[in-house]
């Protein structure tokens, strides 16, 4: 039985929308939203005028559904579509490179280099970041909804989000310190180690950690999850006739009123700090390294193990300048609408720059494999080591793999020095 509360002789708007809280509560659906409220009273109230009954609680209706702004409307399908078909492939393909470099890192040939310890610790946070989702994919892939798993997903969107962010911002100012490094190691080849040492890698990666956790840990209460209720046709039935109509719940995101300054100035601060101060010092980088030397004319002041982070370092900035830069677009819409709903094209937008952001933290691994001859045949080596069944084989081989890589290049590089001289005094034959 619908009990209907009278509002005829009411006048004051705050007493009106209390009234019709009052009634939705008065009906076993208490919401905080008034949009949500009405919308529930108004199709209750038209299925009573159709004389379309009540669903029996015996009926077996589904208690929750999706929420149709974030499953079913155009732009929320959009992200439906890529979480089922594309989030899913770049997973596969993030998992697998990641945790092969994260091997490969580890060989001997690595050891000493600084660098290598920011390249491991993005490739982590890489492999977190793209793998968050994953409750997002399975999400996507519930229809209908499931109880118990929609309880699931919506309560830990929070904190999954954070960790999401805490590893973005991490891999983001990983990025910015590896070319910084890179830098002072093309300008000052001679001196940089005694700045850019394991302990200096460890304390910024110990300070990186720290301020990505305050920045992005701070967005959880500022986000709530709410339950709300809405009214649909059921039929008891496949070949059943006569509908019941039946107001099962379902979950949405809001944002605390009261914490919506907290969360602008979140969100400017990760604009800045995050988005436009790394793209534009890792642009200004890339322009000092393109200016100061080439990479194909290294010459000797570099080892072979330095010139391979150096390719390593400068081919995962450009691919982050290209794949990063963009999102400065949605953290300014956001900053300035301190998160709320935007129209269909900002959403589309939001969303392919988020693919990109999942691009960027899966290519890593293969990037590396198309610019770096080197870590190409540290990948082989350590393949074929690791499908060799005798243990000692398999370290022996291991171990000596920088070494013959390194005397192949300076044979290579003695071979085309000779070839150079001769053509130089070789004697023009005259007519």
């Amino acid at each position: 039985m619908i009990q209907h509360i009278s509002m005829d002789n009411i006048t004051d708007p705050k007493e009106l929308i209390a009234s019709i809280f009052s009634e939705c509560e008065s009906n076993g659906h208490p919401m905080v939203a008034l949009n949500l409220c009405v919308k529930l009273l108004r199709s209750m109230r038209n299925f009573t005028e159709l004389d379309i009954p009540k669903c029996n609680e015996s009926e077996r209706y589904p208690r929750v559904v999706h929420n149709e702004e974030t499953y079913y409307i155009p732009c929320a399908a959009t992200e439906i579509l890529l979480l089922r078909w594309v989030f899913p492939i770049l997973m596969l393909l993030c998992t697998g490179g990641n945790v092969l470099a994260l091997l490969i890192y580890r060989m001997s040939y690595f050891d000493g280099s600084s660098s290598v310890h920011f390249l491991r610790a993005k490739a982590l946070a890489n492999l977190i970041f793209v793998n968050s989702r994953m409750l997002e994919v399975i999400h996507a892939w519930t229809e209908p909804a499931s109880e118990k798993f929609e309880h699931i997903y919506w309560y830990s969107r929070s904190y999954i989000m954070a960790i999401s962010n805490i590893s973005g911002t991490m891999a983001t100012w990983l990025t910015l310190l590896v070319t910084i490094e890179t830098v002072m190691c093309i300008i000052m080849p001679f001196t940089f180690r005694q700045y850019c040492t394991v302990k200096m890698t460890w304390t910024m990666l110990a300070i990186t950690f720290f301020f990505s956790c305050c920045l992005n840990l701070s967005l959880i209460p500022v986000q709530i999850i709410r339950k709300a209720f809405m009214s649909l046709i059921f039929y008891s039935g496949e070949e059943s006739t006569v509908p019941c109509w039946y107001t099962p719940e379902f979950f949405y995101a809001d944002n605390d009123p009261e914490m919506r300054i907290v969360q602008t100035t979140i969100y400017w601060t990760t604009m800045f700090a995050v988005v436009m101060l790394p793209t534009v010092a890792m642009l200004v980088c890339s322009i000092i390294i393109v200016r100061q030397f080439s990479l194909k004319a290294m010459g000797e002041t570099f080892s072979q193990r330095r010139k391979c982070v150096i390719r390593m370092t400068v081919s995962t900035t450009l691919s982050h300048l290209l794949l990063e830069g963009p999102a400065v677009i949605t953290y300014s819409v956001a900053a300035l609408t301190s998160g709320q709903g935007v129209d269909y094209l900002w959403c589309v937008v939001n969303h392919a720059i988020n693919l990109a952001s999942a691009v960027n933290a899966t290519i890593p691994f293969f990037v590396f494999l198309l610019c770096s001859e080197q870590f190409r045949h540290m990948a082989g080596v350590y393949i074929k080591a690791r499908m060799e069944k005798d243990k000692d084989r398999r370290q022996h081989i291991l171990s000596q793999a920088g070494v013959r890589y390194s005397a192949r290049s300076v044979t290579r590089a003695t071979e085309q020095h000779d070839r150079s001289i001769e053509s130089k005094f070789m004697p023009v034959a005259h007519l």
